[in-house]
């Protein structure tokens, strides 16, 4: 039964040391930050993803300095001329064009004859 007594003293004195060494409560963070320094409580833009780097806004990939700007061509135009280029060194035993499904290309096909010698 001493235990007892001796127990809830030192339950009192751990709680009242505790509550003396207990942290203070920081203040809201402010609207405004440091100039120069980015608000890490601002919201982030739409389509950001968070990368092992930081949040990175998915964007155009960087051109290069010397590039060329080429127009969307058209893609019978462009089969017709792959078609005519192969035909004059091989023989076609088959050809799927490449079919257009909501503006997304399918892949197409040449077959040629196998060739010998």
């Amino acid at each position: 039964m001493a235990r007892l007594p001796l127990l809830i003293l030192l339950s009192i004195v751990a709680l009242t040391t505790v509550a003396g060494r207990a942290q203070e409560i920081l203040p809201a963070p402010s609207a405004q930050s440091a100039p120069g320094q980015p608000n890490p409580f601002a919201t982030l833009p739409e389509g950001t993803v968070i990368g092992p780097s930081g949040p990175v806004v998915p964007g155009p990939p960087p051109a290069p300095k010397n590039s060329v700007v080429i127009p969307p061509l058209n893609a019978e135009n462009v089969w017709t001329q792959m078609v005519d280029v192969v035909d004059d060194y091989f023989k076609i035993a088959a050809e799927q064009r490449v079919v257009f499904s909501n503006g997304v290309p399918a892949e197409g096909r040449i077959d040629t004859f196998p060739q010998t010698g």
